[in-house]
Order: structure tokens, then sequence, then C-alpha cells
């Protein structure tokens, strides 16, 4: 069953065509009786813009079948991908009804489709006039597994490795330090944190700066940033921080830090930056430098599959994967 098509572009600008549609097969979070959706889940709906805590992410579980994609071209003749993520029929039923539900699949599919073929969608989207993109609905196999979608587990101290929530990401957000433990890390200093240490002057300068910001604004001055891929399809993420005008090179105090799906910036009398990577990175071979003729901090980093990723999520945390059938990759991706 056909129901609504999503429109938005890669990372080379190509046009990319999502087909929204439902099937029996594909099962349901939670309790649908007779097609509606659960109390449980129109306030998780509600809750989700204003932050995702465990009990919505237990909630909104959606499982997906997902498609490879299809050439075909748009209504001027050029090429274009498109795309099949089948959800259950009552599901995208109430899709139509409910807008925030309707919003919250179309970021699923955006963030589950570039996950899954190494994308960068646009998050700018629109919604086409039609209900299938490709002429006549190309069927998929969706494979049946016999185990319960929910089962009864102990009580679990930690959250998921991979919530199946579409979140919305902040530029400033908590320390990777302050988070769950992270798969792999890797970390550069430069300045006063560095081995080559530069005069006690300028710490001193620099912490005399942010107690003079802290006093006059409240908080700290904001760092400005960049990102750009390279390669098409990406190779390389390049994060760029200016630093600012007011520093010196010689004398800039910085750490950073790098780890799967983040780079944390911290340069002394300046609020720290926590820069979210769409795509998954290396940790193993990126590099940190700073540039005297652009006078910047530049991390390179190098592309990682998802399918990497998630292997090596399974070694730290086994029984996050194994014993939770909604985190598992058979709920994630439901063909065979």
């Amino acid at each position: 069953m056909s129901c609504f098509v999503i429109k938005t572009t890669d990372e080379a600008l190509r046009k990319v065509f999502i087909n929204v549609c439902g099937c029996e097969a594909v099962p349901a979070p939670g309790n649908w009786v007779g097609g509606k959706a659960p109390e449980a889940v129109v306030k998780a709906l509600e809750n989700v813009d204003t932050g995702v805590d465990a009990s919505v992410e237990e909630t909104l579980r959606f499982p997906l079948s997902c498609s490879g994609p299809r050439e075909d071209v748009d209504k001027k003749g050029e090429p274009c991908a498109v795309f099949d993520c089948v959800f259950n029929s009552d599901v995208v039923k109430q899709a139509k009804c409910f807008r925030s539900l309707k919003r919250f699949l179309i970021d699923l599919c955006l963030e589950w489709i570039g996950q899954k073929h190494k994308l960068h969608l646009d998050s700018k989207y629109k919604l086409p006039r039609m209900r299938y993109k490709g002429g006549t609905v190309v069927s998929q196999r969706i494979r049946v597994d016999q185990k319960p979608l929910v089962e009864e587990v102990g009580e679990v101290d930690e959250s998921p490795s991979f919530p199946l929530v579409a979140k919305k990401r902040s530029s400033t957000s908590e320390h990777p330090e302050t988070k769950s433990e992270d798969i792999s890390r890797c970390k550069f200093s430069f300045g006063d944190n560095a081995p080559n240490r530069v005069p006690q002057a300028a710490r001193l300068q620099a912490e005399a700066k942010a107690v003079q910001c802290k006093t006059d604004n409240g908080s700290l001055p904001a760092l400005a940033w960049r990102v750009h891929f390279e390669g098409h399809p990406v190779r390389w993420i390049v994060v760029t921080v200016d630093v600012p005008g007011d520093l010196s090179l010689e004398g800039c105090q910085a750490n950073v830090e790098v780890s799967t799906f983040n780079v944390f910036v911290d340069i002394a009398g300046y609020a720290p930056l926590t820069v979210d990577i769409p795509l998954a990175v290396s940790c193993e071979d990126c590099t940190a430098q700073m540039l005297e003729d652009t006078r910047t901090l530049t991390v390179r980093l190098s592309h990682r599959s998802f399918s990497d990723v998630l292997e090596e999520m399974r070694a730290v945390r086994p029984h996050s994967f194994g014993s939770l059938d909604l985190v598992s990759d058979t709920y994630l991706e439901l063909e065979a």
C-alpha cells in the first residue's frame, strides 16, 4: 500500500525520492488496537521535539523494511534515485491523521536510508502530490521473525546502543566524557596542553578573558565552525573551527576529541563545542592541525561504513543487540 512520497537531495545534489508504503507483514510498535495509535505513542510524539528520554525511546521504535536504490528520472528527464520504506499498514494510515507521526516517519526514513546507503540526505524535504514514484509499486521480500516483537526482560541499567529515534542534534551538546561509553576515541592537544608548552602568561591571559566574559555576558563566547564533505560518495569529513582573532596560534590552548559521531573542541576562553557528524567516522586515521594561513583548527576524518560501527558496537555491548529484539538488526531491517 503506497501512502506518500518524500523528495530531497543527496550530497551530490542528485534528487532522491522515498516512497513511504504500508504492509501488514511489518510489525507495529505497542498495542495498535483497531488500527488506532496507542495513547503512549501519541504522547511520545508530542514530547519528541522537546527531548528524547528513555520512555520515548522505548515507545517510538518503528520496524521498517528499506529497499535498495532504483534508477529513475524526474519530470524533467534528469536521473534520480528512488527508495521504498515500508512500515506497518496501520502506522502509515495514522500518519495521514497525525502530522507529528508523519513528520517522525519522514525523519526516520531520511536517517535510516542515509545510514544504510552511506548518503548525506538534505533534511529540507518536499512532499510532492503523488502516492508513489516509479509507476507500479515494486514488491520486496519481508522477513518475518518468529520471535515476539516485545518480550519481558530484566532490569536494564543502560539505554540501548542504537535507539531507533530521530533525535534532534545540538551543536553545543555536552562533553563526550559525560555521555555513555563510546566504542572508540582519539584525542589531540595544542598549546599549553601539548608537550611543547607555551609561556604561562598566555594561559593566564586566556583564563582572565574567560572570567571577564562570564562576568559581562553570563556565558562564554561561541566558536565559529563548519563541516564539509570530500568525495562522491563521501570519503572524508573535514571539520573546521575558526581560531578567534584575539588569540595567537602559538598561545592557543585547544583540546580536540573525536568519537564515532562527534568532534569535541575546547579552546581556552571560549564555550566548549561539540560538532555532531551525520556520518560515522574512523578514529584510526584522523588528523588535527592548526593552519596559520587560514587561522583555523582543522580536523580531517575518514568515513566509516555503518555496518562496521554496528559490528564494533556488538562486540563492546553484545547484550544490547542480542537480548533486546527491538534493537537487533533483524528489526532495524526486515527484508531478507
